[in-house]
Formats: C-alpha cells, structure tokens, sequence
C-alpha cells in the first residue's frame, strides 16, 4: 500500500515543541514544521514558564 493511495488509513501526525525562553528560535521551528513535505495535522507547543516573551509571540 503506497502512502498516497486514497483506500490508505487517515494517519495523524502530531508535532510536540517544549520550549523554555525559546524565543529566539520559536519562529524557524514553526516554519521548519510548517515545511515538511507531509503536513502536521497539528501542532503543539508547551511553553513552559519562559521570561524571554515566548508566550507572548505564541
């Protein structure tokens, strides 16, 4: 079964990011994620107390 024969299951693909004062580098991830060739059906970034602003830009 190729992966882009249409009887193939519904995979979900799922990308987790923990950041802690990430800010600096938030941005290139999410855009690395966003330019994979198999699209994240979601993703999630636990931010995780960070003082760099981090949650504000989410």
């Amino acid at each position: 079964m190729s992966v882009t024969d249409s009887s193939a299951p519904h995979l979900t693909v799922s990308v987790v990011i923990p950041v802690h004062d990430g800010m600096p580098h938030l941005p290139e991830t999410i855009a690395s994620v966003l330019a994979q060739t198999r699209q994240a059906d979601e993703i999630v970034v636990i931010e995780n107390g960070s003082t760099d602003g981090t949650a504000e830009c989410l």
